[in-house]
């Protein structure tokens, strides 16, 4: 009998259009309104994981050390206004894939 090997490691990544530097700019562009909710002296960090489907959406959203219920929801909204990524491939097909996106915001 074959048993079927699941791949959980994509042959290509997800990636964002342009890549990591456009992906740096568009969280530094979308983050000035997190400003009022972070404190100047400590900043923040969070972890942003979710999935890019196999048609480059982020869906499945979850938000990871969040300092309060406003930023969660604040750092879930910077991922939906996100431009649809390049899907992760596998066998030259399009598939989901998860992804893990650490930030961390300083202000001073």
């Amino acid at each position: 009998m074959c048993q079927r090997k699941l791949n959980l490691v994509p042959e290509i990544e997800a990636s964002f259009p342009g890549g990591a530097i456009e992906l740096h700019r568009f969280i530094l562009e979308d983050t000035s309104y997190f400003e009022c909710q972070i404190d100047p002296k400590l900043g923040t960090r969070f972890f942003l994981s979710f999935v890019v489907d196999a048609e480059g959406e982020t869906i499945n959203v979850d938000v990871q050390k969040a300092q309060s219920p406003e930023m969660t929801k604040m750092e879930i909204e910077l991922v939906r206004k996100m431009p649809s990524w390049i899907p992760a491939k596998q066998l030259g097909g399009n598939i989901a894939s998860r992804l893990r996106l650490p930030i961390i915001i300083c202000l001073e």
